[in-house]
């Protein structure tokens, strides 16, 4: 048998470094793609976030999200709005400016009209919620009045429709009035069978609504022109709503209510204004009422000052009467701003 030969033994040799070679090639190339597929998918990353570590926001309806994406809470600074979802409270005055339509149950009024349309203006997503007036301010016999947990608890950004009164400030700010300041009366059944005098109130029991501006405070703000103004908790009867305050008339439960001079209530055919307009209840007319912290008036109010300057506003304001009229209440000329 023969011995391999010193070529053979070369040969194989060279076939083993090549393929050698040949693997390490290879591994190699498979580690540039690896490696540049890994820088790519960094470089994303940390565009899409800024560099940092990846945030999650979690949702809690009702609470909001970061600045308060969604529903209430409040925008830092006035930033991160874009894509925010405006909240505003409204509650059922039953006239012209704000009341649920009997027939489709959806808010209606002259304060849905105004509010879609600076939202419009604005460029902002706004949903309209209904909700109850002590949520949104609230008053006690005697005490005095309070803000409500729809704000404190910031369930919505905004109330809509609330006057300027003297207390809210303290508590809350608000919007660029929209309306003109609201005048106050005492009012009756028709005839005052009970004979109200309504410059002494001396044993008398008067009918407020809970939350509104109009209230014992409002009258002790009048004492020069009225006697016993300063009211005993037992002459103080709150109600929940217009509806309930008008029944407590009917039903003998006071002897007076004190409401709005703009309100259904003032308009009814069976009842008597006996006063005076009282202008002590408000310093400015209604408004959106939100928390100090939050920013909804930064765009609000140019939206409405952009508003006021297109035929628009005067539009929304006929329909006091146009669309809304069936359910009484304020004239267009003595109710809107700059008509």
């Amino acid at each position: 048998m023969m011995e391999p030969t010193k070529s053979t033994e070369n040969l194989s040799e060279m076939k083993e470094e090549e393929e050698s070679n040949t693997v390490l090639v290879v591994i190699i190339v498979i580690a540039l793609v690896v490696g540049a597929i890994a820088l790519i998918l960094a470089i994303v990353a940390m565009s899409n976030n800024g560099g940092g570590k990846q945030m999650i926001d979690v949702m809690v309806p009702g609470v909001g999200t970061n600045a308060g994406q969604l529903g209430g809470g409040t925008p830092a600074a006035g930033q991160g709005n874009d894509d925010k979802i405006w909240q505003l409270s409204f509650e059922h005055t039953g006239n012209n400016y704000g009341y649920i339509d009997d027939a489709s149950g959806e808010l209606r009024g002259f304060q849905i009209d105004l509010a879609s349309t600076v939202c419009q203006i604005a460029g902002k997503s706004c949903q309209m919620v209904y909700d109850s007036p002590p949520r949104c301010w609230e008053s006690q016999p005697g005490a005095r009045p309070q803000g409500g947990d729809g704000l404190f608890a910031q369930y919505y950004d905004g109330c809509v429709g609330w006057v300027q009164s003297f207390d809210r400030p303290r508590t809350f700010k608000f919007t660029t009035a929209y309306s003109y300041p609201i005048k106050t009366v005492f009012m009756v059944k028709k005839g005052n069978p009970g004979g109200f005098t309504w410059t002494d109130l001396t044993g008398k029991t008067i009918g407020f609504v809970n939350g509104w501006a109009y209230d014992e405070h409002c009258i002790a703000r009048e004492k020069d022109q009225i006697t016993g103004w300063d009211l005993t908790l037992d002459q103080i009867v709150r109600y929940p709503g217009r509806e309930q305050l008008y029944d407590g008339l009917f039903n003998d439960e006071v002897h007076a209510i004190f409401d709005n001079a703009g309100g259904w209530i003032a308009g009814d055919s069976a009842i008597d204004v006996v006063s005076n307009d009282i202008l002590s209840c408000a310093r400015d007319g209604l408004s959106v009422m939100m928390r100090k912290d939050n920013q909804m008036d930064t765009w609000w109010n140019p939206a409405f000052e952009t508003l006021k300057t297109t035929t628009q506003w005067r539009s929304i304001c006929n329909d006091l009467l146009d669309e809304h009229g069936h359910r009484g209440g304020p004239q267009p000329a003595d109710f809107c701003v700059d008509y």
